[in-house]
This record gives structure tokens, C-alpha cells and sequence, in this order.
């Protein structure tokens, strides 16, 4: 059986009553956009405020000057030895820095090591080509290292001073010595310090010339020292 639907007579109260309903659903829909709107218009302020602090941020650390915060020495432990070192540090600028000592050396490492005694003029450069500078002098003490190296020797086979060797004046460990000729080849090498060269190349003589030396090592107090000179080799 179907069921009949009665119709509703359309009159006054009817319609003010749809226009009724039909205001609210619009006010609700317009308050829901205006929401929306309200809550990305918050988020893109929020984003700008953002942007426009990190700006600020970076604005202000690349307005901070480069300066010199330390520089600093450490004296050469004994008077053969070439281990004097300069450390440096800086605040401010725009890293990364370079640290060099003009005309001689330019590194990445702020602690300049293999020093001679003298007096230094030291520079720190930022990325953006600013440098700040400082002078220090680096000191020897006067007092015997732990190993001795001579400064000649023939090696004619008159059983005088007949091969180059070091002589060992304290306690050492990881003994390392490399011998050079004047065009910068290497001639002779050595972990043991009671061998030294003979001053032959190969099966060949070296002529009679001058040589550089140098020797790594730990001391005694398991500290890192290097040593370095020129030998000559008599005929």
C-alpha cells in the first residue's frame, strides 16, 4: 500500500521561516570562511615574523667584528730541536678562518706547530677576507735534547766517522729519521737509531755535498719533538 504524502500549503509563516533557516546557514558559512581566512592569514604573519627574525639573527653575527680572542706560544723544549708552536684564536667575523704566519705558512688549523725560535708576526683571515694580527715570539730553552746529531762525516772507510748516526742521550720511542739531498730526494731512511747512513744511494757513492736531516720522536715524556739540520758528507 503506498503511503500518500500530504503536501504543506505554502503561506507567510512558511516562507519567513525558510528565509530564517536559509540566513543561518549563510552567517555559519560566512563565519567558518572567515575563520579560515583569519587562520591563514595568522600563519603567513607568523612565517614572515620568522623569516624576518632569522634575517635579523644573521644581520647581527655578520655585523660582529673579527677579533683577536688569544695568541699564544709554546716555547722549544731543547736547543736542537724545531718544535716551537703558536696557537691562535678569534671570535666574531665569518668562518671558517685561516690562520698563517705571512710569507711562511697559511693553514686551516689554528695551532701552528715545527716552530723555530723568533719572533712572528701571525694573521687570521674570515671568509670574508677580513684579518686580524698579533706578534709573538717563540723562545728556546738552553739545555741538551734527548738526542744528539752530528753535523758531518766521511765515509772513506778509515773507520773514523764513518757512517751517520744519531746519538741517543735520554729515554725515546718511535724514532723516525729521513735524510735528504739539496734537490729535496730522499737518500736515506731509519726507525732505528742505531743504524745511520753510509752515505751510499742505492749501490752508488753521494757525492760529497751537503744534506738535510730531519728526526721525529717521542721523549720521555711521550711528547712529539722534531729535529732538523744540514750535514755534511766529507770525501
Amino acid at each position: 500500500m503506498k503511503r500518500k504524502t500530504s503536501l504543506v500549503p505554502l503561506n507567510h509563516f512558511n516562507c519567513a521561516r525558510f528565509i530564517d533557516l536559509t540566513n543561518v546557514r549563510l552567517s555559519f558559512l560566512s563565519l567558518l570562511v572567515f575563520s579560515c581566512l583569519t587562520i591563514i592569514h595568522q600563519a603567513s604573519d607568523a612565517q614572515k615574523i620568522s623569516r624576518i627574525d632569522q634575517s635579523f639573527v644573521k644581520d647581527l653575527e655578520d655585523t660582529i667584528p673579527l677579533m683577536l680572542v688569544n695568541l699564544a706560544s709554546v716555547n722549544i723544549r731543547c736547543s736542537e730541536s724545531k718544535d716551537g708552536q703558536i696557537i691562535m684564536s678569534v671570535s666574531g667575523g665569518q668562518p671558517p678562518y685561516t690562520y698563517s704566519i705571512p710569507g711562511y705558512i697559511e693553514q686551516s688549523d689554528s695551532v701552528i706547530k715545527h716552530l723555530e725560535a723568533a719572533k712572528y708576526n701571525c694573521r687570521i683571515t674570515d671568509s670574508n677576507g677580513d684579518y686580524v694580527e698579533g706578534i709573538i715570539t717563540v723562545k728556546k730553552e738552553w739545555r741538551y735534547c734527548s738526542i744528539f746529531v752530528p753535523s758531518a762525516f766521511s765515509p772513506n772507510g778509515d773507520g773514523l766517522n764513518d757512517v751517520f748516526r744519531v746519538k741517543i742521550q735520554d729515554d725515546i720511542s718511535e724514532f723516525h729519521m729521513l735524510i735528504y739531498d739539496r734537490w729535496g730526494h730522499l737518500v736515506f731512511e731509519s726507525h732505528d737509531p742505531t743504524k745511520g747512513w753510509d752515505g751510499t744511494q742505492g749501490s752508488l757513492q753521494a757525492p760529497a755535498n751537503t744534506y738535510l736531516w730531519a728526526v721525529t720522536y717521542l721523549d720521555n715524556k711521550k711528547q712529539d719533538t722534531k729535529q732538523q739540520g744540514v750535514l755534511t758528507l766529507v770525501r
